[in-house]
């Protein structure tokens, strides 16, 4: 895989300047903050919430296992990520291993019913193609025990699909479980249905790397800072992408500096709930 030199990133590195500007009303700059491992089941401490004055964005890395080299350039990243594993992946296990080993926070990105099914590829357990949908949901947790909450892989039959959702809701929730919605369909309602079932759920904002190019990469990046900024938090998806390697290692130091990196369970904590959710 080609290595993306730094030089494809200036135009992008001079335009996160403006995140500065962006970010004044801020006063001191944020530092990085990396809680304990532990921290993923506890509350946070007084005075921790993420709101407008002290705004904290998510990134949740998905597709993990399927590239262990990918992998280990992100874990280099000094950023709090978030890493979503798929059940199946070549190297699940290993990258597992990995991750436990940085102390990161683990969730399990289960594929689920496309569509198309054309998209399914090596995916070995499908919700929505494999029934039961609760024993297809707990042998994959099994396999990713690890795991603190759920996020969807593909799902844009499965997640229009209510009387499933509830379904995978209730599980999740006996499990103490909470969802993130990839959101593959703006037609789902997992977050819809899992108000009413008392199972936190959280929406992602933006795909940090879709398309993984440079100029896009930046645009996504300052939305989603900016959403921060507004609302307190944001949620944003990236990929194990070349580009988006150079692109998190090139803006650490500047991006700590104008948001809170924080891993996803600290947003389920300590955000100010918005429509309740």
């Amino acid at each position: 895989m080609t290595r993306v030199r730094i030089t494809r990133l200036r135009p992008l590195l001079l335009g996160l300047g403006g995140l500065a500007v962006i970010m004044a009303g801020l006063g001191t700059a944020v530092a990085l903050w990396t809680p304990p491992a532990s921290a993923s089941r506890q509350g946070s401490p007084a005075g921790q919430i993420c709101r407008p004055q002290r705004p904290c964005l998510a990134i949740v890395v998905d597709d993990v296992g399927r590239d262990l080299a990918a992998l280990e350039r992100l874990l280099a990243v000094r950023l709090d990520l978030t890493y979503s594993v798929l059940p199946d992946g070549r190297h699940t296990a290993a990258a597992l291993e990995a991750i436990r080993a940085h102390g990161r926070e683990i969730l399990l990105h289960m594929p689920m019913a496309p569509v198309d099914p054309g998209r399914i590829t090596d995916e070995k357990v499908v919700l929505g193609r494999d029934e039961p949908l609760e024993e297809a949901l707990d042998s994959s947790l099994e396999r990713v025990p690890d795991a603190v909450g759920v996020n969807n892989h593909m799902g844009s039959a499965l997640c229009q699909d209510a009387p499933a959702v509830r379904r995978v809701l209730r599980r999740l929730g006996q499990q103490n479980l909470w969802f993130l919605d990839s959101r593959t369909s703006a037609r789902s309602v997992f977050c819809q249905q899992a108000k009413p079932l008392g199972v936190p759920c959280i929406e992602r904002d933006v795909f940090l790397d879709h398309p993984p190019e440079p100029g896009a990469l930046h645009r996504q990046l300052v939305a989603v800072v900016g959403t921060a900024r507004q609302r307190g938090w944001a949620v944003a998806i990236a990929h194990p992408h070349p580009e988006t390697v150079e692109l998190l290692k090139a803006v650490e130091q500047r991006l700590a500096g104008v948001v809170q990196i924080r891993r996803l369970s600290v947003l389920f904590a300590t955000r100010e709930p918005r429509n309740g959710t």
